[in-house]
C-alpha cells in the first residue's frame, strides 16, 4: 500500500528543502490543475479584501499557466544534479577524489551556462587543486596502465580535466 503523499513547504535557509517542495508540487500538477478548474471561483469567494482576492486571482491564473510549470521544471532541471553533488560530498563517507568528479561532472553538465560555470571555477579556485587531482589519480578505481604525470593534467582522465580553470574558461566561451 502506497503512503499517502503531501505538499512540501520549503524552508527558506535550506535550498534543497525548496528542490524537494518543488518536485513534490509537479508531481501534484494533474491533480492541482483540476481543483483550480472546478474550485477557482469558490477560492476566491472566501477572500473579503478586494487587494487580497485580485492577488490570489493573479495567483490562481499563473498556476494554471504552462509557463509557469515550465518554468519549475526548467529550475529543477538545473539545481537538481547540484543537490546530488551536495548530498554526495557532505555524506560522511565522501572521499577528497569525489570532489574532482562532483566538479568535472557538474563543469559538464553547465556547459554554456555562463553564470554556473564562474560560480564553479570560483569555488575550484579556492580549494587545493592539487591534493584534488592527485587523490583522484591515485584512486585505485581509476588507475590505468599508463602512469600518471604530477606536472600536466594531459594525461589525466578526462573528468579532472574539465576541472581546471582554463578549461572552465574555455568551456563558458563555447
Amino acid at each position: 500500500m502506497k503512503r499517502p503523499l503531501a505538499l512540501l513547504t520549503g524552508c527558506l535557509t535550506r535550498w534543497g528543502s525548496q528542490v524537494a517542495a518543488i518536485i513534490r508540487l509537479l508531481e501534484f500538477k494533474s491533480a492541482m490543475m483540476i481543483v483550480l478548474f472546478r474550485s477557482k471561483q469558490d477560492i476566491l469567494d472566501t477572500i473579503d479584501r478586494k487587494h487580497a482576492r485580485d492577488t490570489a486571482a493573479q495567483i490562481l491564473k499563473d498556476a494554471q499557466s504552462d509557463f509557469m510549470w515550465a518554468g519549475l521544471e526548467h529550475m529543477v532541471q538545473n539545481l537538481l544534479p547540484l543537490r546530488v553533488s551536495v548530498r554526495v560530498l557532505e555524506s560522511d563517507s565522501a572521499r577528497l577524489d569525489q570532489v574532482i568528479w562532483q566538479f568535472g561532472k557538474l563543469a559538464a553538465l553547465y556547459k554554456g551556462i555562463d553564470h554556473m560555470l564562474v560560480s564553479l571555477e570560483n569555488r575550484w579556485a579556492k580549494m587545493d587543486q592539487k591534493l584534488s587531482l592527485v587523490a583522484y589519480a591515485l584512486h585505485p578505481a581509476r588507475q590505468r596502465k599508463t602512469r600518471w604525470s604530477l606536472h600536466t593534467t594531459s594525461t589525466l582522465p578526462p573528468t579532472p580535466q574539465t576541472c581546471t580553470s582554463a578549461s572552465l574558461r574555455q568551456a563558458r566561451k563555447t
